[in-house]
C-alpha cells in the first residue's frame, strides 16, 4: 500500500509538473497566436535594446524581438528580426524607432505607418520583409547636440585664428585709423565753419555787383540818358543841317562837345562795371570754391615765408 502511495504521488507531481512546463512554455511563446518575422533595418546604433524585448505598433504591444544582428553584406546595418502576431498587417509605409519606456529606459522596437502606402507587406521565414528603422526623438536630439558642438568648436577655433597676434595688429591699426579720420573731420569741420559763415556776404556782395550793373545799364536806357542824349544829339544835328546847311566844321563842334563827353563817361562806366562782372566770372570759373570758403591766399612771392622758387628757373 504504502508502494502504491508513492506511486501516486509520483505520477501526480510528474502531471502537475508536466502541466507546469507547458503553461511556461505557452507564456515564454506568447501562446498560441501565430507571428510573422521582419527584419528592421537599422543604419543607427540600437543601444539597449535586447532579444525579447518588445514590439509594439502604435503603442500596442504586437510581438517580440526575436535576434540582433549586423548584416553580413554591409555591417554598417543592423538588423533586428523581429516577431509579430499576423493580426497586424504591415505596409510600406511602415517603419520602425526605438522607443524606451517609462523611467527605466528599457529600450523596444516601435512601429509606425505614415499612411504614404497601404500595399501589405509580404514576409515569411525564409525570406523575411525589411522595414527601414528611422532615428527616434532621442536620437535626433543627440545628433543635433552633437552638431551643435562641433558648430561650437569650429566657431571658437574660427574666433581664434581671428584674434590672433597679426589680426590684433590689424584691428589696432585700423582703430587708429579710424581715430585719425575722425579728427580730421572735425578738422574739416572748424576750416568750413568760417567760410560757410562767410557765404552770406560772398553772396551779398555778388547781388550788389549786379545791381550796379543793372543800374548802370538801366540809366543808360532810360529817358534822359546816354542813348536817349545821342539820339536827341542826332536829332539836334539833322535841325541843325536843315537849317544851317551841311557845315561838317558846326557839326563837329556840337558833337564834340555835347555827345562825346556823355558817351565817354557811360562807356567808361560801362567799362568798369563790365571788368567788374568779368573778374567775377572769371574768379567764380577759376576758383569755384571761393563762392563757399572765400579766395584763397596768393601765393608769397620773394622774399616772403614760403616763397619756393620754381623748378628749373633761375635761383
Amino acid at each position: 500500500m504504502e508502494n502504491r502511495a508513492y506511486l501516486i504521488a509520483a505520477g501526480l507531481f510528474t502531471m502537475l509538473l508536466g502541466v507546469a512546463v507547458f503553461f511556461t512554455a505557452k507564456w515564454l511563446t506568447g501562446g498560441t497566436v501565430a507571428r510573422e518575422p521582419y527584419d528592421v533595418v537599422s543604419e543607427f546604433p540600437i543601444t539597449g535594446l535586447n532579444p525579447r524585448a518588445a514590439v509594439r505598433y502604435r503603442g500596442v504591444e504586437v510581438g517580440r524581438v526575436e535576434t540582433i544582428r549586423l548584416n553580413p553584406e554591409n555591417q554598417a546595418e543592423i538588423l533586428v528580426r523581429v516577431l509579430v502576431d499576423d493580426t497586424v498587417k504591415l505596409t510600406r509605409s511602415t517603419y520602425g524607432q526605438l522607443g524606451f519606456q517609462g523611467v527605466t529606459g528599457i529600450a523596444h522596437v516601435h512601429l509606425e505607418d505614415d499612411g504614404s502606402s497601404s500595399e501589405v507587406l509580404k514576409t515569411g521565414h525564409r525570406n523575411p520583409a525589411r522595414i527601414p528603422m528611422r532615428p527616434s526623438f532621442v536620437q535626433q536630439l543627440t545628433r543635433s547636440g552633437q552638431d551643435l558642438m562641433t558648430n561650437v568648436n569650429e566657431t571658437a577655433q574660427r574666433l581664434n585664428v581671428l584674434l590672433g597676434p597679426q589680426n590684433q595688429e590689424a584691428f589696432s591699426r585700423l582703430l587708429e585709423r579710424m581715430a585719425a579720420a575722425a579728427g580730421r573731420i572735425e578738422n574739416l569741420a572748424a576750416e568750413l565753419e568760417p567760410a560757410a559763415r562767410s557765404f552770406p556776404g560772398v553772396m551779398s556782395e555778388t547781388e550788389r555787383v549786379l545791381e550796379r550793373a543793372d543800374a548802370v545799364l538801366g540809366k543808360m536806357a532810360a529817358e534822359g540818358g546816354a542813348m536817349d542824349e545821342v539820339a536827341r544829339s542826332a536829332e539836334r544835328i539833322g535841325a541843325t543841317a536843315e537849317r544851317v546847311g551841311s557845315s561838317a566844321e558846326r557839326v563837329g563842334d556840337t558833337v564834340a562837345e555835347d555827345v562825346i563827353p556823355q558817351v565817354v563817361r557811360a562807356t567808361r562806366d560801362l567799362s568798369r562795371t563790365s571788368r567788374n562782372v568779368d573778374r567775377l566770372v572769371r574768379t567764380l570759373e577759376d576758383e569755384p570754391r571761393s563762392l563757399v570758403f572765400g579766395r584763397s591766399p596768393a601765393a608769397p612771392g620773394p622774399g616772403e615765408p614760403g616763397f619756393a622758387a620754381p623748378e628749373g628757373g633761375p635761383r
